[in-house]
């Protein structure tokens, strides 16, 4: 399997687990995290960094190959 391939599909993976995590937080709001606010500020937005850029880093790929 191509390496454009791989990437695309943990980006789509990523992307169906942040769906599933907040549908899950939204059933069930009294969950306690002890997290700091800002922590889980920095976290949700580096991990949608990671899954846009593996999109991009995937058609960039991609292109090159042809």
């Amino acid at each position: 399997m191509k390496k454009s391939r791989i990437l695309f599909w943990i980006g789509i993976l990523m992307i169906l687990i942040a769906v599933v995590f907040v549908g899950y937080a939204l059933n069930h709001p009294t969950l306690l995290v002890e997290i700091p606010v800002i922590g889980t500020i920095v976290f949700y937005r580096i991990y949608a960094i990671v899954a846009i850029g593996l999109f991009i880093l995937a058609r960039i790929m991609k292109s090159k190959n042809k």
